[in-house]
């Protein structure tokens, strides 16, 4: 035993690094998103886990000397390995799901069944089986291997889902030395499980054995080679989050968190975006002058989860994005906004809503029908919807877009440029575009009463989109003194907290009416809309 000792030790060793790497290996897969990306993560990742729990397994029978005195067939090994990665390809899709918890202790399951299997093959490859099976072994093998599997994985999950309160906290170094050391017993009765005879001398296929040993270090490199790509792979995730998510917004997002946020966002869209869990609230963005029209809403995402919490809506459409199902949530965002504002149409203080969209939902094909459809349904008036996508969008988008938005006017419906002057402007694309109006950024408002410089250059701004015939719409109004500021100097209208905060759609009727009341002719200066209690 003594002289075993050493071997053990570096079984156990290697049980620990296989242990590591294959968490890494989860980790990675866990970030895909759309349905090729994952299908390829999978794949690759089920061919190293599978590949490195064979050489485990192949290492481990070599401590057993009478293993290797028969010498190796490389048929039943070459079996072995491909059982052991197509179970490990059925299991990582649910090994790495955080909604249902039966479901990753299934998966541990069949990740067990396929090692146990696996190792009947293994064991196939160095003696001839003698047909008895110790179903004592084989269940407690079972037992074993299913609680690994699925304690890892459920560790994996707590670590992933807390990552919406902080920092991603993936498994410990002692998480993995505990696995290392659940090995040694599962091996035992694996080896204990499948009684095998040996012959009495070695065989002619005693020169197979040094091609075994060739296939457990292609194993071994084949892991350490896909390990090595994963910092390269998190690097172009995070380059893709960060264009994507310029879309809908310029404003940062904690993109730091994406590789572990957004996988989960992703997997609960179609309860976070469907008919009983879709939320949203509505801001009103209020005309300088009231009697030259009335107030608008825009429409905004409100998404909280029993298990992440309140979750920021840029990521849920970031996850979209990646996902590639932006089309179908922008039509279930503009349906719920729809229907929840056709008791507002018979308001007079109400001149319709504004809801923000992707450039790829403005640019199908049947999108102005589909709209037009819609509205018709609910009896909506002509004017009653714009809709918002920001300059980033709209210049990274600009080929067929003009022909998208003058269909859309003909159907009454508006396009507004959104984030105007927080990014890389473009002055080409307020001439070139039949737009509506223009949403200046609420970064240009900031500190606008004590910088003179951002007082003129909003100033003009204004003076130039007017002269441009686009209606000028400033967000981020949060104090008196933006909002005297911007009525002077050729805002047609304003939104911002300091005239109201986002309300829940059965409170806008409530707000409208004490609007009405209260100012028939012109906001005053000064004089901000209150919420309503």
């Amino acid at each position: 035993m003594g002289d075993l000792l050493p071997a053990w030790l570096l079984f156990l060793a290697f049980s620990i690094l296989v242990v590591h790497i294959c968490q890494l290996l989860v980790e990675q897969a866990a970030g895909s998103i759309d349905a090729f990306e994952r299908r390829s993560q999978f794949t690759r990742a089920s061919l190293c886990i599978g590949a490195l729990v064979w050489c485990l397994d192949a290492l481990g029978l070599f401590l057993y000397q009478n293993m290797t005195q028969g010498g190796a067939r490389l048929a039943p090994a070459i079996f072995s390995l491909m059982v052991m990665i197509l179970s490990a390809r059925a299991a990582i899709p649910s090994l790495v799901v955080t909604r249902h918890r039966p479901r990753i202790l299934g998966a541990g399951g069949l990740l067990a069944l396929g090692m146990l299997l696996g190792h009947y093959l293994q064991v196939s490859a160095l003696g001839r089986p003698t047909g008895e099976i110790r179903w004592q072994a084989v269940l407690l093998a079972f037992l074993i291997a299913t609680g690994m599997a699925g304690g890892l994985a459920l560790r994996h999950r707590s670590a992933r889902l807390r990552a919406f309160k902080g920092g991603f906290r993936p498994l410990s170094w002692w998480d993995k030395v505990l696995g290392g050391l659940v090995i040694l017993p599962l091996h035992a009765c694996l080896t204990a499980s499948v009684p095998l005879a040996f012959p009495a001398t070695r065989g002619a296929s005693a020169e197979a054995l040094p091609v075994l040993l060739a296939l457990v270090l292609f194993g071994v490199m084949l892991a350490a080679s896909r390990v090595a790509d994963l910092t390269a792979e998190g690097q172009r995730r995070r380059m893709l989050d960060r264009a994507l998510s310029l879309v809908r917004s310029v404003n940062g997002l904690p993109l730091e968190q994406s590789a572990t946020s957004l996988p989960l966002i992703a997997e609960r869209i179609p309860v976070l975006l469907g008919v009983p869990g879709l939320r949203m609230h509505f801001q009103p963005i209020v005309p300088v002058h009231l009697g030259g029209g009335g107030i608008r809403f825009e429409a905004l995402l409100r998404v909280e989860d029993p298990d992440l919490g309140k979750v920021n809506p840029e990521l849920v459409f970031l996850a979209c994005e990646r996902k590639g199902c932006t089309e179908w949530a922008d039509r279930q965002v503009l349906i719920f906004a729809l229907e929840a504002s056709r008791p507002w149409a018979l308001e007079p203080a109400c001149a319709g809503i504004s809801v923000n969209l992707a450039p790829l939902t403005l640019l199908a094909e049947d999108f102005p029908s589909w709209v037009q459809a819609r509205m018709d349904r609910l009896g909506l008036p002509v004017g009653w919807l714009h809709l918002e996508i920001t300059e980033h969008a709209m210049i990274a988008a600009s080929e067929g877009l003009v022909d998208a938005i003058l269909r859309l006017r003909e159907i009454g419906v508006g396009v507004v440029m959104d984030d105007f002057g927080a990014g890389f402007s473009s002055l080409g694309v307020l001439v070139e575009l039949p737009l509506t109006g223009v949403k200046l950024d609420r970064a240009l408002i900031a500190h606008l009463a004590v910088n003179r410089d951002r007082q003129a250059l909003v100033r003009h701004l204004c003076c130039m989109l007017r002269d441009l015939r686009l209606k000028v719409t400033v967000e981020g109004v949060e104090s008196e003194t933006d909002l005297c500021f911007l009525q002077c100097h050729g805002a047609d209208s304003l939104q911002g907290y300091h005239l109201a905060k986002p309300m829940p759609p059965d409170l806008v009727p409530t707000w409208l009416g004490r609007v009405e009341a209260t100012t028939r002719a012109e906001l005053p200066r000064g004089c901000p809309i209150a919420d309503p209690a």
